[in-house]
């Protein structure tokens, strides 16, 4: 049995350890930790990249997507 919990580690307490023992009863087992902080920033972060995106979409549409307001959103996108 393969398991993945995604938690905030001041979550962690007596009663998660707990059920990992319930679950895995008389099995030996594996626990690997790694912070996951990368995925979630990149999850949220594309969801604010595209609403740039489509603000400057909109501005293009507009005729009012400036020289400075371009290099803005690539700055942006490069950050």
């Amino acid at each position: 049995m393969y398991t993945t919990y995604r938690i905030n580690a001041d979550d962690l307490n007596p009663d998660f350890v707990e059920s990992l023992k319930i679950l895995f009863r008389h099995k030996q087992i594996e626990i690997s930790v790694h912070e996951t902080h990368d995925t979630v920033d990149l999850s949220e972060r594309r969801e604010q990249l595209v609403a740039e995106v489509q603000d400057a979409l909109a501005l293009f549409r507009q005729g009012q997507l400036t020289a400075q307001t371009s290099d803005a959103i690539i700055a942006e996108l490069n950050r």
